[in-house]
């Protein structure tokens, strides 16, 4: 591959500020920060006095917290390195784009919404007592279908949305410079355009687990009816 055939974008300078520079969202700003662990924040005593079974409930919850910050941060970087300026620069159209990430502005909402339930539940000494209403806020109900509505569809998107972004990249030289500087900068953390749309379909499949793990350290069955005891 010629390197010059892929060069910046015309009047783009790679050290200077840039149409892929993320937006200065507080939000994306705050998730660039690892989330802290529950167990450096909690009091030596309040540790001591936790039985084996609450101490693997509590290091399951933080996992659930901690993942989820991942999550909201790498749909964020799809938003605001990719998906606005996309649309700012007019490499794509306001249409193509909500083709290719559907719903992605609410898929981030819900996911942060919950983050922020999440986050609030470990404001006492980082010790999580009850997670069960968040769980079935988040999860059951209406929110809980329209936020499967929306995922679902974004997920049945993928494969086509990758394949089509493939391809753009071979016949446009000025959308492919884009992605490959887009994909370059730090807030990627290395991953690839390819490698980030995918996120959302794994975190689906990981909450199951998760859940199932909180409810077996709280000695209940996996069952919307039982998360309120969680």
């Amino acid at each position: 591959m010629e390197a010059s055939s892929t060069g910046p974008l015309p009047g783009l300078s790679l050290s200077g500020p840039t149409p892929q520079q993320e937006e200065q969202d507080p939000r994306l700003l705050e998730l660039e920060q690892d989330p802290p662990n529950w167990r450096e924040h909690t009091p030596p005593d309040t540790l001591k006095d936790l039985s084996k079974k609450e101490t693997k409930r509590q290091e399951v919850i933080n996992e659930l917290f901690a993942t989820e910050h991942a999550h909201v941060r790498m749909l964020s970087v799809l938003q605001t390195v990719f998906w606005k300026p996309l649309e700012r620069e007019e490499l794509m159209t306001a249409t193509e784009l909500a083709t290719i990430f559907p719903s992605l502005d609410e898929i981030i909402d819900m996911h942060y919404a919950f983050y922020e339930h999440l986050k609030k539940l470990r404001q006492h000494n980082f010790i999580v007592k009850a997670i069960g209403t968040t769980l079935l806020n988040r999860f059951g109900g209406t929110e809980g279908e329209w936020f499967q509505k929306l995922t679902s569809r974004f997920c049945s998107h993928q494969t086509w949305a990758l394949e089509q972004l493939k391809m753009r990249q071979k016949k446009d030289p000025r959308f492919n410079s884009f992605i490959l500087e887009a994909e370059s900068r730090p807030q990627c953390r290395r991953l690839q355009l390819k490698d980030i749309i995918p996120t959302e379909m794994q975190r689906l499949t990981k909450y199951p687990l998760l859940l199932e793990n909180i409810a077996k350290c709280t000695g209940l069955c996996v069952s919307f009816p039982a998360l309120i005891q969680i």
